[in-house]
């Protein structure tokens, strides 16, 4: 099986400031993996955000949005390098994002790559080690074992 993360969607200390920039730099990245336009990928991303924030606390956020336009299911994960304000639940600073764009059909996959990442980010030792990471390398390395698609 492929390893579910790799260079084009695994991120370390990514520099941002606010919630709209990280989700700028989100769909430039999501664009380049579903092939759909930045602009469409942003603007999913932003109303979804607007209907309720995808900041589940802990520092973690899991921006995601659904779309026929997407051929599939994609993941991008990553680290800030310094944590910013995302509107959480727990109104604490975001230092670790999920996003997934995928295809209106794919809600159960979606589901289960949630619910694995829920487990594995509720120790805090295992978010110590993943903000701990010093390359996207080290952080493939925590989660390929993990998280399978």
């Amino acid at each position: 099986m492929n390893p579910t993360f790799k260079d084009k969607n695994t991120f370390i200390n990514v520099e941002v400031e606010t919630k709209s920039e990280l989700i700028r730099f989100l769909s430039q990245k999501m664009s380049d993996l579903a092939q759909v336009s930045e602009e469409y990928i942003n603007e999913l991303l932003t109303n979804r955000e607007e209907q309720l924030t995808t900041g589940i606390g802990e520092g973690i956020a899991i921006p995601h949005a659904f779309s026929e336009k997407f051929k599939g299911f994609y993941i991008i994960v990553g680290t800030l390098k310094k944590g910013i304000d995302f509107h959480a639940i727990d109104k604490n600073p975001v230092s670790i994002f999920i996003c997934i764009c995928a295809h209106t059909s794919e809600n159960l996959k979606y589901l289960k790559v949630i619910a694995k990442f829920a487990e594995i980010l509720h120790n805090p030792s295992q978010r110590k080690k993943i903000l701990d990471c010093k390359s996207e390398k080290e952080l493939m390395d925590i989660l390929n074992p993990l998280i399978q698609i």
